[in-house]
């Protein structure tokens, strides 16, 4: 196993997008200048040719920050964003278009082979967000003090979203989990919102608490998402 995590960690490295070590590494999608956090290590099971059964361990990264509206104009060529600015997460966006987003990098990145086979793109599950979320026992993502981590209705004064890693990010070194703009995950197929946004009272910004109910065509002002690269079962 450790020599797949080694082989994917070394593709990224060849195909100059500035991988690290496999603990804690990270690298950037060049084309648009996406930051990834290799978080932990997955362990699947997948069908063999023979139909026999394969335990394998492959690296998971997530998004450093959320999603970013130059970013996001990079891939889709619109910005659907109320509140303005390149650094800022995109917002206004529903669960379909981000599914979209990570269909059209993924194909990108692809065709220019600097992505390793069975790897993409995608919005995380609600299991893979908040076990990136979940750091030092607090119930804010990084900290106790939720005014630390997170961009919320208490002190966020001009009521709108703020440019990306301006608070202090978990031991992952992942930013905004909390707060700013609530991320797109799914759970069983089913769009889940979670680590609130930036007119979220405290509780909604808990890494515990879900926000259910939406379809998946829905847009609001203080809905964004980040994505994760993982290993595609087939």
């Amino acid at each position: 196993m450790k020599f797949l995590i080694l082989f994917i960690i070394l593709f990224f490295t060849v195909f100059n997008i500035n991988a690290q070590s496999a603990n804690g590494g990270s690298f950037v999608v060049e084309n648009v200048s996406i930051s990834m956090r290799h978080v932990y290590n997955q362990t699947i099971e997948e069908l063999t040719k023979n139909k026999k059964t394969k335990t394998i361990e492959v690296p998971f990264w997530m998004g450093q920050f959320e999603i970013t509206q130059k970013q996001w104009m990079h891939i889709m060529q619109e910005n659907p964003s109320e509140f303005i600015g390149d650094n800022r997460p995109v917002d206004n966006v529903c669960f379909d278009l981000a599914e979209e987003f990570c269909k059209k990098l993924t194909k990108i990145e692809q065709e220019a082979n600097r992505l390793p086979e069975h790897f993409f793109y995608r919005l995380p599950t609600k299991e893979e967000w908040e076990k990136c979320a979940f750091t030092l026992n607090t119930p804010y993502s990084g900290h106790k003090n939720i005014n630390r981590v997170a961009w919320y209705i208490n002190n966020n004064g001009n009521e709108q979203t703020h440019e990306v890693g301006k608070k202090k990010g978990n031991c992952y070194c992942l930013y905004d989990m909390c707060g700013n703009v609530w991320e797109w995950t799914t759970a069983s197929g089913t769009p889940v919102l979670k680590g609130g946004g930036w007119r979220s009272i405290n509780k909604w910004c808990k890494v515990s608490f879900d926000e259910t109910g939406h379809k998946s065509n829905v847009k609001r002002n203080d809905f964004g998402f980040r994505i994760v690269l993982a290993y595609n079962i087939i």
